[in-house]
């Protein structure tokens, strides 16, 4: 079987809680900048009866997304990873935007039997965000099949490029990841990103592969999660809910063509009339 091509069905699980704007966002993000795009799924919970009314005007707004209601998040997660029966899949975030006009399925076409493809990393990848400070790169070399796309080893100890295992917009089999989740515990997205890390060293043994620049951005405007102590923005749900009451949404645009040097940005939210 050749390294370049295999089965590429392919299909992406979001994670969301609390947050209908940032899914908003994500979501018109996904839809207007990527061609060749691959099904969603959401995967989501609100704890309030005014978050649930809005998620359900975002489901309105995205007719074409699967929308699952979270009982509980491990046995949701793996019910999904098992009922979407793709070769592969990977994971968006809810506070994620798709920042570069790119073609998916460019990168949905790498084997991921030899290779980790990566919608968040690029050469413009210079800053660690959770560490603050530079990180070093590792060295860069085209990828055979693709000259739009770049390929890596993974670095030990070296903030993203050290993080095969990520659930902001890696690219995986599903199966692997389908037996993975069953072997471990976990309760929402952090503890799954833990979690996974048992299975670091036979992942690490499969190269990276990127465009040359990062089309998403995690944006951590506010924190929904309980299980770390993550820097984010000081924007409540609830203040970013009453926008999404008054009609305002995430001006998209002003994200577009920005290359950012990591894969988190402190950035101010530009919203818009929806």
């Amino acid at each position: 079987m050749s390294k370049s091509v295999k089965n590429n069905s392919c299909a992406g699980i979001v994670f969301s809680k609390d947050r209908p704007l940032q899914l908003d966002g994500l979501l018109n993000s996904y839809n207007q900048f990527i061609k060749n795009k691959e099904p969603l799924y959401v995967l989501f919970t609100a704890t309030t009866l005014e978050f649930e009314n809005a998620y359900n005007e975002v489901k309105h707004r995205h007719p074409h997304v699967a929308f699952i209601r979270e009982n509980n998040f491990r046995n949701d997660l793996i019910r999904i990873v098992k009922m979407i029966n793709t070769h592969k899949l990977f994971f968006l975030v809810d506070d994620i935007l798709i920042t570069k006009n790119f073609d998916l399925g460019a990168i949905v076409r790498v084997n991921t039997d030899y290779y980790i493809p990566s919608l968040r990393l690029g050469k413009n990848i210079t800053y660690s965000f959770m560490k603050k400070r530079t990180i070093q790169q590792p060295k860069f070399s085209n990828y055979d099949y693709d000259d739009q796309l770049i390929q890596w080893k993974w670095i030990e100890n070296n903030s993203y490029w050290s993080y095969p295992l990520s659930v902001d917009g890696h690219i995986f089999t599903r199966k692997e990841i389908e037996i993975a989740l069953r072997l471990i515990n976990f309760t929402a997205p952090n503890s799954l990103e833990w979690a996974l890390q048992i299975f670091n060293n036979y992942f690490f043994k499969k190269l990276g592969c990127s465009f040359n620049n990062s089309v998403l951005v995690n944006f951590p405007w506010n924190k929904v999660q309980t299980e770390n102590n993550n820097e984010s923005g000081n924007i409540t749900v609830e203040e970013l809910l009453v926008l999404w009451n008054q009609g305002k949404r995430i001006d998209i645009e002003k994200y577009l063509t920005r290359n950012f040097s990591s894969a988190h940005v402190h950035s101010t939210l530009a919203t818009k009339e929806g």
